[in-house]
Order: structure tokens, then C-alpha cells, then sequence
């Protein structure tokens, strides 16, 4: 969360164009991130935790296996994409002129290491599965601290480097990945992980079952995100009709969730080993119990930081800009939203206690239903010419949305103990 504080306020520094970008390539970033680690390395580690349950490491391992290798493989499509579409995707989201040109130019770099970006956060989400929190907690504060120094260096050009403006930027978020994945790779080759890249000296055998038992969940836990960004995208889409200033505001308030997933985040992958070991081991009641005590804790967490944030907009907003529209913008935003972040906390931390499960299609449902809910509202709004804090208030009836229906899915979707082995 540091790291997006500081990082929006370096852009803030480099002019309201530049925030405007940072809106619009934000959720692209954001769903690349939670596509990999969370959809894929969540499905990737739940299967690992629950092999490491039934005892079984070598069958852990060759997930494992599996797993990177389609991390990579989706990352360099994604890759291909983004190089081909990304510009246009800008321009459909409302970027404009000088807007548009900074997101193409920021895109470029940023999503040039996709491949690599995939497999670090994939072999992350793998570790967290083992049991080990600690490891990939140390290499984020690490990367974390390096991305701050990198940000203020390059972005702004301190001593005497020049600015190289959101291109600076970029480079602070990719060089310490780079340097993450490069040390992941290192501290599994050399058998310090539970997992092993080489049984018996060689690579695992690639077999078409472990590709299907890794892509079935994963396949769905990918509608997830995009489920997201395809919701953000349609509501930046209603905002940037309001001017520069409400998209501004729009991309701090966005950039605000999305620090906030991160916090959810923490608790959700904390569950999902312990609720794929329950499983694999047969104990059906306590992964439960884990799943529900999770909820709670983000649910409060959300509630605090929300209602906190609704009664002092100023707080947040004043970090990154003091432009009078946008201040306004930004408060309408947080007014709304805010007080409904309990329901967007709830509804995330189901997802990934499911995904431990194995049991992830009921949440996507309800993210499913949050998406329907910004389509018709949105009709509604333009119908009516509704002002701005009309979309802001839609995305807090969204969050609401989300929230009931993932606990109802939970609630009534059976888990069993885990099924049998999957090598």
C-alpha cells in the first residue's frame, strides 16, 4: 500500500495528465497481477496445500511444475496483446491527446516484462501454498522499498538525474521484479523449498491431467479479475464523460481499492493453505470455520478504513493533488463508496477461501452479478444525465451487491474433503 501511496503521488508531481494515464492503465496492471497470482497461483497453490495434506510433495512438485509453465506461456500472450491492442484500449477507456500518448508510452514498459511478471507471482503464490508466508513477505518488502527509491529517482529525477517522467515510473515497478523472479528461481533450484522444479534430477514428465486439473479452477477464477477491470473500465467510461478532473479523482478513488485489495488479499491467501491442508487431510468443519473467520476479519478491517475514509475524504485525497474539482470529485467518491468497502471486503475474502475449496464458481457468480448491476445503472444514468456522484453511488450498490451474494454462494455450496490425487 506504501508503494501505491508514494507512486500516485510521484505522478500526481508529474501533472494532471499523467494521473489521468495512471487511471487508465492502473486496472491493466492490477488484472495482470491478480490474474496471475490470484486466479492461477491461488488455483496453483490450493492444489499444492492440498497435495502437501494427503502427504504427497512429489505430486506437489510437479503441479508446480505445470503451474510455471503456463504462467509464462499466458504472460507472453498477454504480452503479444497488450504490445498490439494497448493503445486502443486506452483510447476506449477515454484516453485523449497528451493522456493518451503518456498510458501508450508507460503500458510499454510495464507490461514488456508480462512473462517474467507471471512466473515470479505464480512461484510467490506457490510458496504461500507450502505454509511459507514468510519468504514471499520478505522479497515484497524488499522489492517494496526498492520501487519507492526507484519511483522518486527516476519519476522525478533527484540530484542529478533527469526526470523521465511515467517512463521512470514504469522502470521503478519492473526492476524489482525482475530481480524477485531471478531470486525465486534460485531459492527452488536449489531444493529449499518444499517444491522442486527436478525430481530425481529431471524435469517432471508433462501430462494433460495436471494441465486440466490446474486450468479447470483457474479457468474460472480468471472471470474474476476480469470481471473487475471490465467493471472499471465501463464506470471510467462513465466518468470520463464528467471531464479530466472526475476521471482524475476516479483513478485515485480506483487506486484506492485496489491498495485496499491488497489488505483483503493478506488474509484471503493466508486461508487458502489452510483450508486446501484441512481438505486434503479431511477436515471438512474446520476449513470452514477458516473461511468464515477470514470473512470477519476483512469484513472489519473494511469497515474501519471505509467509514474512516467517508468522514475525512481530505486525508487521502490531498496526498496526490490540490485541484479544487478534483478535490470534489474525490470526496463525492469516497462519501459513496466508502461506507460499502465492508461489502467489497467480505465478497474478496470468500473468493480466495473458495478457491482453496476448490469451490470458486459461486463467488464469481456473485462477481458476475456486481458487473450486471454497473451495466443497468449505467443505462440508467446516462438515460437520466445523472451528475458523477450518481456513478460513484452506483459502485457502492455494486460493492453491496457482491458482498451478500458471495456469502450466499459460500453459505450453500457444499465442500467436500479433497479428491483424489491429481498425478
Amino acid at each position: 500500500m506504501l508503494v501505491g501511496v508514494v507512486e500516485t503521488w510521484v505522478v500526481g508531481q508529474l501533472g494532471l495528465p499523467s494521473l489521468a494515464a495512471l487511471s487508465l492503465v492502473f486496472p491493466s496492471i492490477i488484472l495482470m497481477q491478480n490474474m496471475a497470482s490470484g486466479s492461477l497461483g491461488g488455483s496453483v497453490a490450493a492444489l499444492v496445500s492440498q497435495a502437501l495434506g494427503r502427504g504427497r510433495p512429489v505430486e506437489a512438485s510437479v503441479i508446480t511444475y505445470h503451474g510455471l509453465l503456463i504462467g509464462g506461456v499466458l504472460g507472453a500472450v498477454f504480452l503479444v496483446l497488450y504490445l498490439a491492442f494497448g493503445r486502443w484500449l486506452y483510447g476506449m477507456l477515454g484516453g485523449r491527446d497528451e493522456v493518451l500518448d503518456i498510458a501508450t508510452r508507460y503500458s510499454f514498459v510495464v507490461m514488456g516484462t508480462l512473462p517474467v511478471m507471471w512466473w515470479s507471482l505464480v512461484m510467490s503464490a506457490v510458496l504461500r501454498g507450502t505454509g511459507n508466508m514468510r519468504l514471499p513477505a520478505r522479497i515484497t518488502l524488499l522489492a517494496a522499498a526498492a520501487q519507492i527509491a526507484l519511483g522518486l529517482t527516476l519519476g522525478l529525477g533527484l540530484g542529478p538525474l533527469p526526470s523521465l517522467g511515467m517512463v521512470g515510473v514504469a522502470l521503478a515497478q519492473v526492476t524489482p521484479m525482475l530481480a524477485a523472479a531471478a531470486y525465486l528461481y534460485w531459492h527452488v533450484s536449489n531444493g529449499l523449498a518444499p517444491v522442486r522444479l527436478r525430481i530425481d534430477g529431471r524435469r517432471p514428465r508433462l501430462q494433460a491431467a495436471v494441465f486440466i486439473a490446474i486450468l479447470r479452477p483457474a479457468g474460472i477464477a480468471f472471470m474474476n479479475p476480469l470481471l473487475a477491470m471490465l467493471i472499471i473500465m465501463l464506470i471510467g467510461r462513465l466518468v470520463a464523460q464528467h471531464g479530466v478532473e472526475a476521471l482524475a479523482a476516479f483513478g485515485i478513488g480506483t487506486r484506492l481499492e485496489m491498495l485496499l485489495l491488497n489488505i483483503i488479499w493478506a488474509v484471503g491467501v493466508a486461508s487458502v493453505p489452510m483450508i486446501g491442508m484441512s481438505l486434503g487431510r479431511g477436515e471438512v468443519a474446520r476449513s470452514r470455520r477458516v473461511a468464515w473467520t477470514a470473512c470477519t476479519v476483512a469484513a472489519l478491517l473494511m469497515l474501519s478504513v471505509g467509514w474512516a475514509l467517508a468522514l475525512f475524504p481530505d486525508a487521502w485525497l490531498r496526498l496526490f493533488t490540490t485541484d479544487p474539482a478534483t478535490l470534489e470529485a474525490g470526496r463525492s467518491y469516497l462519501r459513496w463508496v466508502g461506507p460499502c468497502l465492508v461489502f467489497f471486503g467480505i465478497g474478496s475474502s470468500l473468493y480466495y477461501s473458495a478457491q482453496g475449496a476448490g469451490r470458486i464458481l459461486g463467488p464469481v457468480i456473485a462477481s458476475a452479478s456486481r458487473l450486471v448491476v454497473v451495466i443497468l445503472g449505467g443505462l440508467l444514468l446516462s438515460w437520466m444525465g445523472s451528475s458523477v456522484s450518481g456513478v460513484f453511488s452506483l459502485i457502492g450498490f455494486a460493492m453491496v451487491t457482491f458482498g451478500l451474494g458471495a456469502v450466499l454462494a459460500v453459505r450453500n455450496t457444499r465442500w467436500d474433503a479433497s479428491p483424489a490425487r491429481t498425478v
